[in-house]
C-alpha cells in the first residue's frame, strides 16, 4: 500500500501547499479525475486565483445526470437545471458534464467540481 501511494505521488508530483500560488490557506487542492482528458484538464475550484475564487457565486450541485449521449446530460446547480453550454443566472457556464462531476467556466477561468 505504501509503495503504491509513493508511486502515485512520484507520478503526479507534489501537491500545492498553502505557500504556493496555486492554493490559498484553508483550501485543499484535489486532483482532477482521470476521466478528464489531460489536455483540457482544469484545476479544482481551490486552485483558482484568489480574486476569482472570491467572486465565485454559490455552486451547489443538487442533481447530476450523466449519460453517454451528451443531449441527455444535465445538472441542477442552485435549483437551476442546466445542460452543457448553458449559463446559470449567476454566470457559471456548464462546459462539460462528466461521470464524476462538472467542468465549469467563470470569467475566463475553468475549474472542475466533483458531484
Amino acid at each position: 500500500m505504501i509503495e503504491t501511494l509513493l508511486s502515485m505521488a512520484r507520478k503526479t508530483g507534489p501537491s500545492p501547499t498553502a505557500a504556493s500560488p496555486e492554493a490559498e490557506p484553508g483550501r485543499s487542492v484535489k486532483p482532477v479525475p482521470a476521466e478528464i482528458d489531460r489536455e483540457e484538464s482544469p484545476p479544482g475550484v481551490a486552485a483558482l486565483p484568489a480574486a476569482v475564487f472570491a467572486e465565485l457565486p454559490e455552486r451547489r450541485i443538487m442533481a447530476h445526470v450523466y449519460r453517454p449521449d451528451p443531449e441527455r446530460r444535465f445538472v441542477v446547480v442552485n435549483s437551476q437545471k442546466l445542460r452543457e453550454g448553458d449559463s446559470s443566472r449567476a454566470g457559471l457556464v456548464i462546459e462539460k458534464i462528466l461521470p464524476g462531476g462538472v467542468i465549469f467556466g467563470f470569467r475566463g477561468h475553468r475549474f472542475y467540481m466533483p458531484r
